[in-house]
């Protein structure tokens, strides 16, 4: 369910390419293919691309964890996930699909609740970039701000 919602709430996704694969337990993974649209002039993954995927997983990750707060019957205060800075290493060029596997870098994600997130007001995850053969491309690293409604 936490997949559909990501998927709906971010248009991006859908006019790149980009699905929402899973989301839990503060953790996520998404993945885009080597379509002619997302393609540099080298025919290779476009660099834009494999950030957005990341960025992408990196949000699944940090959503999973919110997930009470964001979903129909959860908490109705506006909670807000927005990236204040990343950082991304690309190790090699992509000619086919990449899968980015994200992961909460701090805490142990398990024992996060929704509302120790509020309080923490940011997180760190770690994203791993691997291609359709399961070898490694990059990594990268995003830093969330967390808020409930008002400014960030």
């Amino acid at each position: 369910m936490i997949t559909e919602l990501i998927q709906q709430a971010v248009p991006f996704l859908g006019t790149v390419g980009i699905t929402v694969l899973e989301a839990g337990a503060g953790q996520g993974r998404a993945t885009i293919g080597n379509a002619p649209g997302v393609r540099n002039h080298l025919g290779t993954l476009h660099a834009a691309a494999v950030f957005g995927v990341a960025e992408t997983a990196s949000g699944a990750a940090v959503v999973s964890v919110l997930a009470d707060r964001l979903l129909p019957d959860g908490d109705s205060r506006a909670v807000r996930a927005v990236v204040s800075d990343a950082d991304i290493n690309y190790w090699r060029p992509v000619r086919g699909t990449v899968v980015a596997s994200a992961r909460l870098s701090e805490v142990p994600p398990e024992s996060l609740t929704a509302d120790e997130l509020l309080r923490r007001r940011n997180v760190s995850v770690t994203v791993d970039l691997t291609d359709g053969d399961d070898q490694a491309v990059g990594v990268a690293g995003f830093h969330w701000i967390i808020t409930e409604e008002g400014p960030l």
